[in-house]
């Protein structure tokens, strides 16, 4: 079976100990793409943090951000999905942390 989709962490996974795509990370992704495997960046990051990651490595579709929270296009921001917390909800975390 082909791989299709590569969802990747930025964290440890995408970013080295100084937050940056080393080198070998970026042509490991230039290849898969190549090869028309979709690559995207799913993380607990904010989207705007996400974008210059997502330019960098050439990724033309969506990236989750926000814990799965929004997808969005990092070059038109497009959204594709969002939900937030309600306000009851938000509250409540608030007073348990």
């Amino acid at each position: 079976m082909a791989i299709k989709l590569v969802a990747a962490d930025m964290d440890d996974t995408l970013l080295d100990d100084t937050l940056k795509v080393s080198p070998r990370t970026c042509e490991a992704i230039r290849k898969a793409q190549e090869q028309g495997v979709i690559v995207t960046i799913a993380t607990g990051r904010m989207f705007s943090s996400v974008v210059p990651f997502a330019k960098q490595l050439s990724i033309e579709v969506p990236v989750i951000s926000y814990n799965g929270g929004m997808v969005r296009h990092p070059s038109s921001r497009e959204m594709v999905f969002h939900q937030s917390l309600d306000e009851v909800s938000a509250g409540r975390i608030v007073e348990i942390f």
